[in-house]
């Protein structure tokens, strides 16, 4: 009797979930560089760099919200390694990418800034209640011990950041 009951309950919302992935088509809008200056390691893995030799877009270092897609990236160079937000508006492919640039340095791996570590990324969110921007970077796997200075970093625009021309932000 439950294994019927369950699935007259399953059976309905597999069918939905097929129908809706059937219908849904994805196709690529337009494409444009946001920068050739992203940061890539030189060197030799285990010395110059951890992991990999770039820090890729993955995670939530991409939003689209409020008609705009948001990208984070770090400015290259282990000498720069600067922190950087950028903007684009969506559905108009002339649009430019417009960046914002910050002081916080990519601290490198386990703190030691002569050393990259590929999987720190930036996350980034925008409210949906007031479109405020959070930016929370440079947390892959440290501890207030290990990078007291370091451990954890984040910014937060004003309310409305993501959607006005002048963009205010401060640091947490």
């Amino acid at each position: 009797m439950k294994t019927k009951l369950l699935t007259l309950l399953v059976l309905p919302l597999l069918c939905t979930c097929a129908r809706a992935q059937s219908s849904n088509v994805v196709a690529l809008a337009d494409e444009s560089l946001v920068t050739p200056d992203g940061l890539y390691f030189d060197g030799e893995r285990g010395v110059d760099y951890q992991f990999g030799r770039q820090i890729s877009a993955h995670g939530d270092c991409i939003e689209v919200i409020g008609g705009f897609v948001f990208v984070t990236w770090y400015q290259g160079g282990m000498d720069n390694r600067l922190l950087r937000l950028s903007r684009r508006r969506l559905g108009d492919p002339a649009a430019p990418w417009v960046t914002l640039e910050f002081p916080d340095q990519h601290i490198g791996y386990r703190g030691d800034p002569t050393m990259g570590d590929s999987p720190n990324t930036i996350a980034v969110g925008v409210s949906t209640i007031d479109s405020t921007v959070h930016l929370l970077y440079d947390m892959h796997a440290y501890s207030q011990s290990g990078v007291p200075n370091n451990f954890f970093n984040y910014r937060v625009m004003n309310r409305d950041g993501a959607v006005v021309r002048k963009i205010i932000l401060h640091r947490c």
